[in-house]
């Protein structure tokens, strides 16, 4: 639970950080991110409810998804379809570019909705859950998770300012990381 709240911490700031830096309007970007954060809210309990701990898998797998598109946007690797270049004036690389300024906030929102669907399950899974922590050390077991995520979270802005793609390179490795630790939560 530890390295999962760690990570999700971690992405949280990390994406809001990067905001700044991304592709399209830093406007865009914090509009789509707060969407996200308020749809998360509300779908989470439910989804939650339903399919327990395995909702950590899809959440990561959203984070994952999400940040390799915007790994892929940044590197000029990402295949446009022609449909959608033709919304756009100008020469072939102008288009690209304006496609791109259009779809990496799309692809963020992705991202932040998977990490936002995850910390509000973490701290469902952590309150509800008596398979992961025991009622009579939930509280400890609980700040420990807290110390750790929050002590390891403070890079989140450092590891923003380094080179692209290294910032979104390291989220997408947490991510992995998290997601393959997410397949060891008891089921509920």
């Amino acid at each position: 639970m530890t390295v999962m709240w760690t990570v999700l911490s971690f992405s949280t700031w990390l994406l809001t950080f990067m905001n700044k830096n991304l592709e399209g309007s830093i406007y865009t970007n914090n509009y789509l991110e707060s969407l996200a954060g308020g749809t998360a809210t509300i779908i989470a309990g439910p989804i939650y409810k339903r399919y327990g701990t395995q909702m950590f898998k899809f959440a990561y797998l959203l984070a994952i998804i999400g940040g390799f598109s915007i790994y892929m946007c940044e590197r000029e690797m990402m295949p446009i379809p022609p449909f959608y270049l033709n919304l756009f004036e100008g020469t072939k690389k102008v288009r690209y570019i304006n496609a791109i300024d259009t779809l990496v906030p799309r692809f963020a929102f992705v991202s932040k909705l998977g990490i936002y669907l995850g910390m509000v399950c973490v701290y469902q899974a952590s309150f509800t859950n008596d398979r992961i922590f025991k009622a009579d050390q939930r509280s400890t077991c609980v700040g420990t998770c807290q110390l750790v995520a929050r002590t390891l979270t403070c890079l989140s802005p450092e590891v923003n300012e380094l080179a692209s793609p290294m910032p979104i390179l390291i989220f997408l490795g947490a991510n992995v990381i998290a997601f393959g630790v997410s397949f060891t939560m008891p089921d509920n």
